[in-house]
């Protein structure tokens, strides 16, 4: 009688212990829409305003970033109309409106 018992309590642990890990989860995974700019040529002294943002030193901003030799920078921005105007000694030496889509790169040559 107790060989019985003990076969049952250590069936009923056996199914308890298989079965209570189990389970149905489910979830859906959706990355943050992100483009790139990547600005390429004599960056040296040059300042780059996107859109309505504050400008800023782009040979500057590369050397904060770069954190490893080869390595190439992009700028990231979200997808969609964007004006970048980019000035090099006082004079603006590109404007363009680009329109960027999701998970693209975007290169801006500097003269």
């Amino acid at each position: 009688m107790s060989q019985q018992i003990l076969k049952i309590v250590l069936l009923l642990f056996l199914f308890l212990f298989c079965f209570s890990g189990c389970g149905y989860k489910e979830g859906v995974l959706i990355k943050e829409p992100v483009s790139y700019l990547w600005f390429t040529g004599n960056v040296q002294q040059t300042f780059v305003k996107i859109d309505e943002k504050e400008p800023f030193e782009i040979g500057r901003w590369v050397a904060e970033q770069k954190s490893s030799e080869g390595k190439l920078i992009y700028y990231q921005i979200p997808p969609g109309k964007h004006r970048v105007i980019v000035e090099k000694n006082g004079k603006v030496v590109v404007d363009r409106i680009l329109f960027v889509g999701n998970e693209t790169i975007q290169e801006i040559q500097i003269p």
